[in-house]
Order: structure tokens, then C-alpha cells, then sequence
């Protein structure tokens, strides 16, 4: 959920955290945004929030990994 006003504190890539054993879930995770990213449901979602390409990060570049 995102709050109203919403004003983005950083321009480009985030990501989120996901605890390393949970790693399952992360491939849900990473194929659900990828779904979302191929099909454009997350370019509409950032453009209705009043946000750009400059927030959106491609399939090829935005996978999320585990790192120790």
C-alpha cells in the first residue's frame, strides 16, 4: 500500500529483502514481477502512482538474489 501523497525518496533500483532460506519464495516472487513486467502491469501500477521509466527496472536486469 502506498501512502497519499506518495513522493518517492530515490530514483532508480530498490529491492526488497527476502530472508535467504526462503528461497522458494523468492522465485515466486522474482516470476510474479516478471509476469507483471512482460505484460505491463507494472508500468501501469508506477504510472498511476505518478511515476516513470525511471522507476522501472526490465526482466533482464531486475532479478533479486541471495547474497551472504
Amino acid at each position: 500500500m502506498l501512502m497519499s501523497p506518495y513522493e518517492a525518496e530515490a530514483v532508480g533500483r530498490i529491492g526488497a529483502a527476502v530472508r535467504f532460506e526462503d528461497a522458494d519464495f523468492l522465485a515466486e516472487v522474482n516470476d510474479a514481477l516478471n509476469s507483471m513486467k512482460e505484460d505491463g502491469t507494472l508500468m501501469s501500477i508506477l504510472e498511476s502512482y505518478g511515476l516513470n521509466e525511471d522507476y522501472y527496472v526490465d526482466v533482464e536486469n531486475g532479478k533479486t538474489e541471495n547474497h551472504q
